[in-house]
């Protein structure tokens, strides 16, 4: 057994078996005094032990040191080493021991991107890029999980770097440190949360990456929230979509003849609002039909012109309702709606089955992620979506 006494004279004892140099004891301790590890000091004789020391004795007297009073170019210098990945240097500075969470103030202000690693901290730094050793040390540190840092299009917590990043590991990692879920951060001008990072993508409008489903899969077993709804959008700068917000019109501007051919085949009029009974069934059916049809008609696409022409019948008079929209402004968005608009079948498949509404409406033109899957030609999301909707 190992003895490990406090300076107050408080007795630890820990199982030997396992123990495989002065670094592992001194990871087994935060867990017990939850402290950062490189504060810690082991000592023999009053001989102070390196970490990479494997001749356990079996009585140490443990040590805690206070942080150091680091400078700005001391911070700066944990931060810039965090970021490149030293992983060496990155230890060595929080060995004397230096505050993970230590921040520079923004000595010069940023127009646009990301700054020289000014008002950010060194985890936010490392998570960006995703250096896992470095995040990984850095909250055996006891940096913060939320630790603020600026990216490349986002700012705010490490976690919603990471995720936005497709940096899987890290992400982990800042979950199991107790990272918050439903932080909302900026990206580019829009409010985001961890998880609409994730589906958003590393730049404006990219998209899911090759991580983005574990990502999310990830964040919704922390319990993170798939049916929120993401806060309004600068006003300066609202988020748009090309097309109608009705789904048969969406699928008809676009030329998406499987897609429409779908809704039609489910009879799914298009309408988010709760059925109106069958009395209202054959309006609300041209309410859509016409302006799809015009929608068709203008963009060319013959072969949508003449299965809406089927669909209608022999009456063509109804063109009088509600023209296409070409430009619809969205308030806000959901996590579902965003992964339907860039047609990512797994993680709408996860979002519908953590039981993300479907139904919610976006825009005074009643945008839905049905519509906007359709508007983009996504087959598979527009099956989902409608296999949903139906018993």
């Amino acid at each position: 057994m190992l003895h490990i006494w406090t300076v107050s004279g408080e007795e630890v004892v820990i199982e030997k078996e396992g123990l495989g140099d002065v670094r592992t004891v001194k990871q087994h301790l935060r867990s017990i005094f939850a402290l950062s590890r490189f504060r810690l000091r082991l000592l023999h004789d009053g001989r102070d032990l390196h970490d990479d020391c494997a001749d356990l004795p079996d009585g140490l007297q443990m040590v805690v040191l206070p942080f150091s009073e680091a400078s700005d170019e001391q911070a700066l210098e944990l931060i810039s080493a965090a970021g490149d990945g030293n992983v060496a240097s990155v230890e060595e500075i929080l060995r004397r021991p230096q505050d993970p969470n230590r921040v520079v103030a923004d000595l010069r202000g940023y127009p646009f991107g990301r700054p020289d690693y000014y008002s950010q901290t060194a985890l936010a730094a490392a998570s960006d890029e995703g250096y896992v050793e470095v995040v990984r040390m850095l909250l055996e540190a006891s940096a913060n999980p939320d630790g603020y840092g600026v990216g490349r299009g986002y700012e705010g917590p490490s976690l919603v770097l990471a995720a936005g990043s497709g940096h899987i590991e890290v992400v982990s990692l800042l979950v199991e440190a107790g990272a918050l879920t439903e932080v909302v951060s900026g990206f580019w001008g829009t409010a985001v949360t961890p998880l609409l990072a994730a589906i958003q993508g590393h730049s404006e409008a990219q998209g899911p990456g090759a991580n983005s489903m574990g990502i999310v899969q990830i964040l919704l077993e922390a319990a993170a929230d798939p049916a929120s709804i993401i806060p309004a959008q600068v006003p300066q700068n609202p988020d748009c979509v090309e097309h109608d917000a009705r789904p048969l019109v969406a699928a008809s501007q676009g030329g998406h003849l499987e897609v429409a051919r779908l809704l039609l085949e489910s009879g799914f009029a298009g309408d988010a609002s709760p059925a109106r009974g069958a009395a209202h069934a054959e309006q609300d059916q041209r309410m859509h039909l016409a302006p799809a049809l015009v929608a068709a008609s203008s963009r060319g696409h013959a072969e949508m012109v003449r299965l809406l022409v089927q669909a209608m019948g022999s009456t063509l008079d109804d063109c009088r309702h509600a023209m296409p929209k070409e430009r619809t402004r969205l308030p806000c968005t959901t996590l579902l709606f965003w992964a339907s608009r860039f047609g990512h079948v797994g993680i709408v498949t996860l979002l519908l089955g953590a039981r993300a509404d479907q139904d919610t409406v976006f825009g005074d033109d009643g945008l839905t992620a049905l519509s906007v899957a359709a508007g983009d030609g996504h087959v598979e999301i527009v099956r989902l979506l409608l296999g949903q909707s139906r018993p």
